[in-house]
């Protein structure tokens, strides 16, 4: 039988059971092997046996695939010993039975013998540790249930109040643990993960392993990534505690059992503090059971906060005083997450000022604020507002619009106080104005003189109309040559969201090549997100018919509707 060895960048394995004759891999769920960095395709790969031999295929990913250093077409044969490199991911195959080459060991207590098992954890730390995840979909379930029946098997019973008295016999090989109802031991929980553990007997011994779950596994209050299971071992899956008997062990829940609130079981990651506070007013059994739910998202795992405050609508009596701070935190925190939500959304839609208006609302108090610091969002609506403010300053400064620029600087300040690049720009805007402003002297009046009819009607004869202005002088061709840079110029500043230099840069360069499709184009994206109408339509009537429905996808986006 072959299995796959997949080795992350960090040196992190998995090991996978070719079970199927045919296999998928890539980014996208659905596939078998779902591999998650950047690097790798939608739909990367595909392995299939094939009378003994296996073979790879690329599926016309991006990236490609090499085999022993060499990029792939098509369909290769591979064998045990080559290297399959997928994007930050190096592959093996391996027949069972044979030793592989440097695989890590898995962590275990001292003295605690490691059986073979099919997948092995990225270890101890959870997915937080890792920057790459593998989620090896659907296979543990095959697996187990081709495998044997076994005759004294050991159990599962849950100690925690949730589900206390809740009992599974592990009479598979392999049986995977998780929230939805595929899985062979299904603990319908919210901080248990779709596929949260698996266990693994061999020979007599059981071995839980992590798979990738978001609360990870805990034995006897230490994280583990594998671990063999003994005798009266104490295992946590996020807030639900499960006792391990071993085969032949007596042990009676009525007689034995030690029942624990979830509210005492330390270490799991993402605790709903204020949830857990109620539960000695409302009863922990009721109000964990409505807690349960299908989100993965862990913001949302930690922080349900309607949910709290539903229940403490229901609170009655002295109850009500007792709950009222967590109560009125959890009334703070459901805004703070509905900021957290708009701003998110905002950013999506490059709406950079609004975004970064909404996320500065949240208080450094939330548990929001935290998520915000991290958020890539963010961060990136910070750094485009910064440019395209530094860029509208510039063209009002350039043009000796100083009020203008006094009330721009004023309202960058709100979101970016500390933008001291800012204040000096606008003070020396005040400088040039103040220098270069001419002396005003009053005009000299003179005393109206009579008009005789006569005169009007001579003058009428005489007045000449008024010139036409003159065209502006063609440029030279050395004038043309020195604005070509502004070309690749224009269009960096668009990309960096600096839509006000664009602008000016383009018209510019439009002064010499006019008929320019692609920075006439450029321009009037740049039109558009300053919200400049009737520019942008002047625009669009100069572009090329090819070119109009591009500018008016954009102008829409930018809530303007072109003809």
């Amino acid at each position: 039988m072959y299995k796959l060895i997949i080795e992350d960048d960090e040196g992190k394995t998995t090991v996978v059971p070719l079970i199927r004759d045919e296999i998928s891999i890539g980014r996208k769920e659905g596939n078998t092997i779902r591999l998650t960095e950047r690097n790798v395709s939608r739909r990367h790969a595909k392995l299939v046996k094939q009378n003994g031999a296996v073979f790879i295929e690329d599926l016309e990913s991006y990236n490609g695939i090499k085999v022993n250093g060499n990029r792939i077409a098509g369909r290769v044969a591979v064998a045990e010993g080559d290297r399959i490199q997928i994007g930050d991911y190096v592959l093996g195959l391996k027949v069972e039975g044979q030793p592989t080459a440097n695989k890590p060991a898995a962590v275990a207590r001292p003295g605690a013998a490691i059986p073979a098992a099919e997948v092995r954890s990225p270890g101890v730390g959870g997915p937080d540790a890792a920057t790459a995840q593998i989620d090896v979909g659907g296979l543990p379930a095959e697996e187990a249930a081709a495998g044997r029946e076994i005759d004294n098997a050991a159990r599962i019973v849950c100690v925690s109040s949730n589900f206390a008295g809740l009992e599974f016999e592990l009479s598979k090989p392999v049986m995977v643990i998780g929230r939805t109802e595929d899985n062979d031991v299904v603990i319908n929980h919210r901080s248990i993960s779709r596929h949260h553990a698996r266990i693994v007997e061999e020979n007599g011994r059981y071995t839980i392993i992590d798979m990738q779950s978001a609360n990870g596994v805990r034995v006897n209050g230490e994280e583990y990534g594998k671990v063999e299971l003994r005798k009266a071992d104490y295992i946590d899956l996020g807030h639900v505690r499960l006792r391990f008997v071993a085969p032949g062990e007596d042990f009676i829940f009525s007689r034995d059992a030690t029942v624990v609130d979830p509210a005492q079981m330390s270490g799991s990651r993402g605790a709903i503090w204020v949830v857990l506070a109620l539960v000695a007013v409302i009863g922990v059994g009721v109000l964990l059971w409505k807690l349960m739910g299908k989100s993965d998202d862990p913001v949302n795992d930690r922080q349900e906060w309607e949910q709290a405050l539903r229940y403490c609508a229901k609170l009655e009596g002295e109850a009500i005083a007792s709950s009222k701070e967590n109560c009125d935190r959890a009334e703070a925190e459901k805004e703070a997450k509905a900021k957290f939500d708009a701003a998110t959304a905002s950013a999506t839609r490059n709406e950079h000022e609004k975004a970064l208006a909404l996320f500065l609302e949240i208080p450094k108090s939330s548990a929001y604020y935290t998520e915000r610091e991290k958020s890539a969002h963010y961060l990136d609506a910070k750094k485009k507002y910064k440019a395209q403010a530094i860029s509208e300053l510039d063209e009002l400064v350039k043009n000796s619009e100083c009020a203008k620029a006094k009330t721009k600087l004023a309202s960058i300040k709100k979101l970016l106080p500390d933008l001291t690049e800012a204040d000096s720009k606008v003070a020396g805007c005040v400088k040039v104005a103040t220098l270069t402003s001419p002396t005003l002297t009053p005009p000299t009046l003179t005393p109206p003189t009579k008009v005789t009819k006569r005169q009007t009607r001579r003058r009428r004869i005489t007045v000449k109309s008024k010139p036409k202005p003159k065209k502006p002088a063609a440029l030279t061709a050395e004038q043309k040559a020195a604005l070509k840079p502004l070309k690749e110029e224009t269009t960096k500043a668009y990309m960096g969201s600096a839509y006000a230099r664009a602008r000016g840069l383009g018209k510019k360069y439009l002064k010499a090549f006019p008929t320019d499709q692609n920075i006439l184009a450029i321009v009037g994206a740049a039109v558009c997100k300053l919200k400049r109408k009737d520019e942008a339509k002047r625009i669009y009537r100069r572009l090329q018919p090819e070119r109009r429905p591009m500018l008016k996808s954009v102008c829409l986006t930018a809530g303007i509707q072109l003809p």
